[in-house]
Formats: C-alpha cells, structure tokens, sequence
C-alpha cells in the first residue's frame, strides 16, 4: 500500500512538473545588453531611446533637461515636446487608456524617418521600458551601459517622469 501511494504522488508530482512547464514557455523573460551610442550622463535630464532591437547600437536617443518637465509631466509629454523640436517623430492612436504607440523614429534632414513600428501581420508591438521604479512591471529588462530600464506596467500617456528618468521605445513580438 505504501508503495502504491508513493507511486501516485511521484505521478501526480510529475503531471504538475510537466503542466507548469508548459505555461511557462508562454512567459518568455527577455532581457538585452546595449553598450554602444549611449549617452555619456543621465543626470538632470529625461533620456528617451528608440532602439531597434536588431542592430548593435543604440540607434538614437535624445535628452531634455529634466527642469522643462513638472512632477505631472509623462512620457508622452516628453515625445511631444521632441516632436514639436523637429527631433523625432512618432504616430499613434488615442484609445480610452491613453496614446498607443504605432511607430517611433526621427527625423533626418527634414524627413521622418521611422526606426520603429507595430505591424499586426509581423506581430510586432512598440513595447516601451522605463527606469522610473513605480512604472516597472519587470520581468523584461535591457541594460543601458550602467543603467537597466523594465518593461513598462503603464501607457505612455500615463509613464512618470523623473531625474534621470530613461523612455526606451524598441520592436518586439508577441509571437
């Protein structure tokens, strides 16, 4: 009998092992390391990134000193602000959460030029990361040199700004 119940909890261990194994390939953790085209300082200033994921470098960034912003200032006030000083460009959709992001980049000699951009048929989404601690969702991380943004647990519209605070606008899949 002892046997036979050893054998059924060595079973049902194994069932539970191999179930929690297969939801745990649909939480992929992603996590990168950029070390090239960084900015030299983060201090005094709001840096946002837009990096494509496929290149080595960071592909551009670009900092605002943090004393244009006040404490309810977001992340999406921030590319406005770029936007407006003819350095980036961007599109997105307004929704009931707030702006949704549909493409990134900059501009270059008077151009936009897109460096990034959701793409339903590639199953591609701008996915952004923050440093500012109470808009970190975790587990996905990309590491700036000394610094490491998280995926973020908030809109743009709705990402908080700080000193020192990094925006990271970059291309993943949802596939």
């Amino acid at each position: 009998m002892k046997a036979g119940k050893k054998v059924v909890c060595f079973v049902a261990a194994a069932a539970m092992a191999v179930g929690m194994s297969a939801f745990t390939g649909c939480a992929e953790v992603k996590t990168g390391s950029v070390s090239d085209g960084l900015p030299e300082s983060y201090a005094d200033k709001v840096t946002l990134i837009i990096d494509d994921a496929a290149t080595e470098a960071v592909d551009a960034y670009f900092q605002v000193d943090y004393s244009v912003f006040d404490e309810d200032s977001t992340a999406f006030d921030l590319l406005e602000k770029l936007k407006e000083g003819g350095k980036i460009c961007f599109r997105s959709q307004d929704s009931a959460y707030g702006a949704f992001l549909e493409a990134a980049g900059i501009i270059r000699d008077g151009k936009e030029e897109y460096l990034i951009e959701a793409d339903d048929s590639a199953q591609l989404f701008i996915a952004i990361y923050t440093n500012v601690e109470k808009d970190m969702a975790g587990p996905n991380s990309i590491r700036f040199g000394n610094e490491t943004v998280e995926s973020s647990a908030v809109g743009i519209s709705s990402m908080s700004l700080k000193n020192g605070a990094i925006i990271c606008l970059t291309e993943e899949s949802w596939a």
